[in-house]
């Protein structure tokens, strides 16, 4: 207190860094020490006198907040304070916040191996935002308890500078400065001259994650986590979220953390039925641990099938021709409505494709051509949420991710489209040219924020970068982007610039599915650019691709393969190799086509199929030994694939309108942490193939499958609905694979049927490198396995209903143990469950 007292007594106002834990206030601390001005610096997160007094007083902190807040009483009116404070994206501050207070909410956390830890912490983590409740949140009212309580100022009664990124605020006894932490680095200098009169204020990092026990820890729970949007939608709309960022930034927060498994479950898929209770089960539903780690395969098309003919009719009309003559009418704006239907009214196509960038497609528009059309697709590549109709589309497909729920529970067919590069325009005097410029960047500078622009300032200081793109006139005369500016380039020019270049750096400043990835790939440039979570959807990042998360990474990465050259052109070959493999133009088109066939199709179809009327009745027990032949090989009753289609069929229907089956949710669950880039899946018990299409369409990505069924009518119809997929007919007890040749191995709805489930389960373990699903086990767990007979389809079959503990066991015995499991039925009065468990391999066969 005598420090205080002595400081303030020479009339220099004291400087107090007050602020909620966890948003940076050590490295003020530290930096404002380093600057050795003689003003009394103070720090704490809470000076209410409630929260002093109900510590305890022998604690050392108490008793400094205890005299700091002393200090303010007596002296407020007499000395005006400084009060520096900050604020922090909600969901990153508490995601820090736990591994710094980690034994309030994993007390064991050091002493549990690292896959169990990642998996408590992601399960505490989605707890707490699933709870979320800004009544009561801490970080939501530190404003309102903590601060006003103190100071006697309403933070939220005054605008917030949300473009510079602080705000200071003057009120009767106090200066406040308050900054954003994700802005701290661009503007402190300003913010710091502006409050302090400081002069080239400095920062110095302390509290440093990299250095405590758990930054490894943190590191790979940043890289598996994924938010369901329902919950960041809550909490940015908080209004300490809306106050502090613009919708903009709130949507880039969101893009960060967002789980792609929300794209396929909203809320609790299972009705509650998740059991946490069960210890393989705990946290079970889909959004608990999921890394996006999945990527677009291209698929093998027969030549008959999904072809494409293009043939531009007028700069506004494209005509594409499917197979068999089906003619897709592509509009690229809306303009001339009135020509539109004249013209779709004339040649009555298939489709019709509208490009809703440009104008707002009309319910009266789309109503007047619907009886001239089969289908009406809409393309969506807007950043912002486009206002247009939507409910006469039928499919819907877009670029951006985060638009699919939107639209999907909007009851449309929505896909995810992604951009490609166009592999003519790589012409062969391009790919011969040298590599001139060691680093470029080739963008709309004209749309680029301030935060970006300060990002390529400081990137010029330490490295040389060629510009191109729209105008920077904006930029002062000082700016060191500016004698590396070359002005605008066409596009073919810009694929000429990016062949001459060893490295392009891509920062996201206007789009978030850019063309920048598949051009500079495409190119053979090595692509450095910023993380975001659905690369690993496209590429193989550090190996195709390199990715920075910040600043200061860009840099040392930039550095470090232009003096690593061979690495640096290996990876850029690398990710040359994938683009033109899997993200050509051309692949886009087939794979479009693919889908507009089958949805064409599925209309022509609607009234051929029905729904069965007896799909599972009059169960029976029996003894074991009263299976015969007829019970086991029922299944390949040639009478038995059209009516199972015709249920498939339905349930496929209620996917695209929004409404996916459980069984079809919990199947996505299950892959979702599991699946990689490289992921080669085989289904045993493939029926009529529609897992591909459903997986495929709920994980918003290409997949590489092969299914199988011992049911030759069931693969002759897999064959008819999807040509280009390879089904095989063979028995899963014995499966025609060498030793783990899969990744991924399904057994789908199929060992329930198998009395001789021990020998399915072996060859299964056997063909499978890494994971087996055993989806949709009928499972009790106070009673022995039993036996049934029941009617499916009509005809009647064998059905099991496994012990847990046998049934898991006998994973066990082939070298696989639980990793997690779905629920999707629970009735515990009558032992009665329906399970999907995920195994994975622990040991390898020989």
């Amino acid at each position: 207190m005598k420090k205080i007292v002595y400081k303030i007594n020479n009339k220099f106002p004291p400087i107090l860094i007050y602020q909620m834990g966890k948003v940076g206030s050590k490295t003020i601390m530290r930096s404002l020490e380093e600057t050795n001005i003689p003003n009394f610096i103070g720090h704490a997160h809470s000076l209410t006198w409630i929260n002093i007094t109900q510590d305890h007083y022998k604690n050392i902190d108490v008793s400094y907040r205890r005299l700091l807040r002393q200090m303010i009483d007596q002296y407020s009116g007499f000395i005006r304070f400084k009060v520096i404070s900050l604020v922090r994206d909600p969901v990153a501050r508490f995601i820090s916040n736990l591994f710094q207070h980690y034994k309030n909410y994993i007390p064991n956390l050091k002493n549990i191996d690292e896959e169990t830890a990642i998996r408590e912490i992601i399960f505490c983590l989605l707890k707490n935002f699933a709870e979320f409740d800004e009544q009561n949140d801490y970080v939501c009212n530190w404003f309102d308890f903590h601060f006003r309580d103190v100071f006697t100022f309403d933070v939220y009664s005054v605008k917030f500078n949300r473009l510079n990124g602080y705000q200071i605020y003057s009120t009767k006894f106090s200066d406040i400065l308050i900054i954003r932490l994700e802005d701290l680095r661009r503007c402190h200098q300003q913010a710091f001259y502006e409050f302090l009169g400081l002069p080239n204020f400095s920062l110095f990092s302390d509290n440093i994650g990299a250095k405590k026990w758990y930054a490894n820890l943190y590191e790979k729970t940043l890289s598996q986590i994924r938010i369901p949007e329902h919950y960041l939608d809550i909490i940015y709309a908080s209004r300490y979220s809306q106050h502090f960022y613009t919708e903009k930034e709130l949507l880039s927060f969101k893009m960060k953390w967002i789980n792609r498994a929300s794209k396929i479950l909203k809320s609790n898929p299972f009705n509650e039925t998740v059991a946490p209770e069960n210890e393989f089960c705990k946290g079970t539903p889909m959004y608990q641990s999921i890394k996006p780690n999945v990527e677009l395969k291209s698929i093998k098309l027969n030549d008959h099938e999904g072809s494409i003919q293009k043939k531009n009719v007028s700069k506004n009309i494209r005509k594409i021709y499917l197979s068999n003559g089906k003619q897709c009418l592509f509009f690229r704006t809306l303009k001339d409505k009135v020509n539109i239907i004249e013209k779709i009214k004339e040649t009555h196509p298939h489709v019709v494709c509208f490009n809703v960038v440009t104008l707002e497609a009309t319910d009266k528009l789309l109503s007047t051509i619907r009886p001239f059309s089969q289908m009406i697709i809409g393309i969506i590549n807007t950043i912002s949420f486009p206002k247009i109709s939507t409910k006469e589309f039928d499919i819907i497909f877009t670029t951006l991710p985060n638009f699919i729920v939107n639209f999907r529970n909007a009851g449309i067919s929505t896909y995810l489209l992604h951009n490609s590069f166009d592999e003519n325009l790589l012409f062969s005097e391009n790919k011969n040219q040298k590599r001139v410029y060691p680093v470029s960047f080739i963008g709309n500078m004209n749309i680029i924020s301030e935060k970006s622009k300060f990002f390529f300032e400081i990137i010029s200081e330490h490295i040389s970068i060629d510009f191109w793109g729209n105008s920077i006139l904006t930029l002062p005369d000082t700016s060191a982007l500016l004698p590396k500016y070359h002005g605008k380039v066409s596009k073919t020019e810009r694929i000429s610039v990016l062949c001459k270049s060893q490295i392009t750096i891509n920062p996201y400043i206007d789009e978030y599915y850019n063309k920048r990835l598949f051009e500079a790939t495409g190119c053979g440039t090595l692509l450095i650019t910023e993380f975001q979570d659905y690369l690993v959807n496209l590429f193989e990042i550090g190996k195709e691709i390199v990715v920075y998360r910040n600043m200061e990474e860009c840099i040392d990465l930039i550095k470090y393969y232009l003096n690593h050259p061979n690495e640096a052109q290996k990876i850029a070959k690398a990710g040359q190799k994938r683009t033109l493999k899997d993200h050509t133009c051309d692949i886009r088109m087939k794979q479009t086509a693919e889908i507009l066939e089958r949805h064409l199709r599925y209309k022509k179809e609607k009234d051929r199929l029905s729904f069965p009327k007896n799909i599972s009745t009059s169960f029976k027990a029996i003894h074991k030994s009263q299976i015969d032949v007829r019970l086991t090989k029922s299944w390949q009753n040639e009478t038995i694939p059209s009516k199972q289609r015709g249920l498939t069929q339905a349930e496929l229907n209620q996917m695209y309108q929004g409404k996916p089956p459980v069984v079809y949710q919990a199947l996505s669950a299950a892959l979702f942490p599991i699946i990689k880039s490289d992921s080669s899946i085989l289904e045993i018990g493939c029926s009529t193939g529609y897992y591909y299409e459903s997986l495929e369409y709920l994980l918003n990505m290409r997949i590489n499958y092969t299914g199988g069924d011992y049911s030759l009518p069931m693969i002759q119809m897999a064959k008819d609905y999807y040509p280009h997929i390879p089904f095989h007919v063979f028995d899963g007890a014995y499966l025609p694979y060498p030793n783990q040749s899969f990744s991924i191995v399904i057994s789908s709805c199929i060992l329930l049927h198998t009395p001789n489930y021990q020998q399915h389960i072996y060859e299964t373990a056997r063909v499978s490198n890494d994971y087996l699903v055993a989806h949709r086990t009928p499972i009790c767990r106070k009673k022995a396995t039993s036996y049934y007979t029941k009617y499916a389809y009509d005809v009647e079959t064998v059905e099991l209903i496994f012990n847990e503990n046998e049934f898991i066991a006998e994973f066990q015995k082939n070298g696989f143990d639980i990793k997690n499991g779905v629920v999707l039925l629970e009735d515990v009065k009558n032992d009665n469950y329906n399970i999907t468990y995920i195994f994975k391999r622990t040991k390898k066969t020989n």
